[in-house]
């Protein structure tokens, strides 16, 4: 799976930007996966709580606040100022692939 940047492959659950491989943990390559899925729509916490997390997991706002840093930490040149994922105030996060 290709987007923008970034090489998905699903098999080996391997991520690389521009041919760097990127370390992801389970979690962060199901997150960006998701919003690989859904270029240019914003997803609500509740979404992405539905989505990629099972419902048997304990998880709240400022888990799922880390986990979207962590992935930016990861996919973003300068994650305080992300292209790639942002955040839509008071409605979610959306990816743009092609910033």
């Amino acid at each position: 799976l290709k987007s923008g940047p970034f090489t998905i492959n699903l098999g080996s659950m391997e991520v690389t930007k521009n041919g760097k491989p990127l370390t992801m943990r389970k979690k962060l390559f199901s997150l960006f996966l998701h919003f690989v899925q859904n270029p240019g729509i914003v997803l609500s916490n509740n979404v992405l709580f539905s989505q990629v997390w099972d419902p048997s997991e304990e998880v709240n706002e400022n888990s799922l606040y880390v986990h979207i840093r962590q992935l930016r930490a990861l996919i973003e040149d300068n994650p305080d100022s992300p292209v790639y994922i942002r955040t839509v105030r008071n409605s979610g996060y959306r990816y743009t692939p092609d910033p």
